[in-house]
């Protein structure tokens, strides 16, 4: 797989499409179910995409649709 290359970050959230990754950590879905819709209620994003690994150690292998169809992504936490 090819690096994914970064881009500017984004001046403000509107508008933009936020790709969320739980990344398969206990309680990292809840978490970011929180942490999105603070966001949700701050900002207009234009749209929620959502990718589940599963489990922490596995690969995600939707990385490149996540880089193609998001503006910004957030990648989950848990313990």
């Amino acid at each position: 797989m090819e690096p994914i290359a970064s881009t500017a970050r984004p001046v403000k959230l509107d508008g933009q499409v936020l790709g969320v990754l739980i990344n398969g950590k206990e309680y990292s879905d809840v978490v970011l179910k929180q942490v999105v819709s603070r966001i949700q209620a701050k900002h207009h994003l234009k749209d929620v995409l959502w990718w589940d690994k599963k489990f922490a150690a596995k690969a995600a292998p939707f990385l490149d649709d996540m880089a193609k169809l998001s503006t910004l992504v957030l990648n989950g936490v848990g313990h």
